[in-house]
């Protein structure tokens, strides 16, 4: 797995992680208006890596870098439990 920076052709595949998981895990709260293109929306001018595994992108985080702030932290839920996140949260503290 390689952490890379986020590149116009893994819109689509972030998009889709960042949908499923929240669909998937946000039980609490009616996820019924959520669409593909809240990431666009919800990660403006935010720094994104992307974690990719054999071609694939598996997770992405977003920083606010003026803050140094981590505002998301999304893995595929088919790839949960596989240090997917830890990766991307260790790239993020360099």
């Amino acid at each position: 797995m390689e952490i890379i920076r986020f590149q116009p052709h893994h819109y689509e595949a972030t998009a889709r992680i960042y949908l499923e998981s929240r669909v998937t895990t946000f039980s609490f709260i009616d996820t019924t208006a959520y669409c593909l293109t809240d990431f666009a929306k919800d990660t403006d001018g935010e720094e994104i890596w992307v974690a990719v595994e054999q071609g694939i992108v598996v997770g992405f985080i977003s920083i606010w870098s003026s803050e140094n702030f981590i505002h998301h932290l999304f893995v595929s839920p088919q790839h949960l439990k596989r240090g997917v996140g830890l990766k991307l949260l260790n790239h993020a503290k360099k």
